[in-house]
């Protein structure tokens, strides 16, 4: 309980292929003895968003793994797998859909949805027939099952290979970039980076990563940088604050100056409480909730994440514990997302 990872499930359909089917893989180990092939060892159950109980899973769409399933050509060698077969060799491929159907993760999650409302969790059942040990649960989504996949006529290797082919040659091109790097991202990140170094092009990674992602994604106010930093070493990290944000019509961490406009210029389906015509608390919002100081990581009106200084003095600590030679970028972000009253989905996001 309590393991939670769910940008890959969920946040934001626009950046990750969260309708795509995902691909399950569970690392088991069987002891074959005193069992027969038809044994049930365990079964899969899938849990979509509006789930609230263990009752909840998704209709008819769990999966029972056979001692047989252990065994290739009537073989099993006893180490642990995450690859399963049917009775003709073929591979079993375990997936669910990620789609906001009845038979998809995503069923019952609206555009207002939250992450906290989230309930998609994948969970494993013993039958008490068998004795198993289970190491880890893997879930990829359609690109992650081919990236990782050992077959270079299936996977992205050639692509990754073209694209150095072409690029080692220009002058001044010295990075790859990867913007709004997320936890769940880390492995497919690291394989494409030890391919690029393999290739030994002199070309580094350089990634972005906010808190505000953090925060998100693994539901923890100070996840931090430290994990990603560790495992990928980047050239650079480009520390995306996000502070002019709103989530809610009555969140008034940041505020519109109305002052300095004129009432006609400003749209009318910007919500009152979000504008303010006084300069002393459009200061003091500014000072405390978006700059804020370097201890700031919540408190009464300051996001989760942190306050500007706050995010950028972590970055700062961050790097120089684990991965000193990283460069440090700072990039503060004035970011919406807006919706038509009605509440048709308008998707209208924007940067400065």
């Amino acid at each position: 309980g309590s393991i939670y990872e769910n940008f890959q499930h969920s946040d934001y359909f626009a950046r990750q292929n969260d309708k795509s089917d995902w691909f399950v893989k569970p690392m088991v180990k069987l002891d074959m003895s005193n069992i027969s092939d038809d044994t049930p060892v365990f079964r899969i159950v899938y849990y979509y968003f509006n789930s609230t109980s263990t009752q909840d899973s998704i209709p008819g769409k769990s999966k029972t793994i056979l001692a047989k399933n252990f065994k290739i050509n009537n073989y099993y060698n006893g180490e642990y797998t995450d690859k399963f077969f049917d009775q003709d060799g073929n591979p079993l491929d375990i997936l669910v859909s990620g789609e906001d159907n009845q038979d998809g993760l995503n069923y019952g999650r609206t555009k207002d949805s939250h992450i906290d409302d989230c309930h998609i969790d994948f969970k494993i059942y013993t039958y008490g027939q068998a004795h198993f040990w289970f190491k880890k649960l893997t879930v990829d989504d359609a690109y992650a099952n081919k990236l990782f996949d050992p077959d270079p006529g299936n996977n992205y290797d050639n692509l990754i290979t073209n694209l150095l082919n072409v690029t080692h040659n220009q002058s001044g091109l010295y990075s790859l970039y990867m913007d709004e790097l997320t936890y769940s991202q880390l492995p497919c990140v690291k394989y494409v980076m030890d391919k690029i170094n393999a290739y030994n092009s002199g070309i580094k990674f350089m990634v972005s990563q906010s808190n505000w992602m953090n925060y998100n994604t693994t539901r923890k106010k100070t996840f931090e940088h430290t994990v990603m930093l560790s495992y990928l070493r980047p050239r650079a990290l480009n520390a995306f604050a996000y502070e002019f944000y709103h989530f809610s019509d009555s969140d008034t961490s940041s505020y519109v100056p109305a002052f300095a406009f004129n009432a006609n210029d400003i749209d009318a389906g910007i919500p009152g409480l979000w504008k303010t015509n006084n300069y002393n608390l459009y200061n003091w919002a500014l000072q405390y909730h978006i700059l804020g100081d370097k201890n700031t990581a919540g408190g009464p009106g300051v996001h989760p994440w942190g306050t500007f200084i706050y995010q950028i003095s972590m970055a700062r600590r961050n790097i120089d514990a684990c991965s000193p030679g990283t460069l440090l970028y700072a990039n503060p972000q004035v970011y919406g997302e807006m919706w038509k009253n009605e509440g048709i989905f308008n998707a209208s996001s924007f940067h400065i």
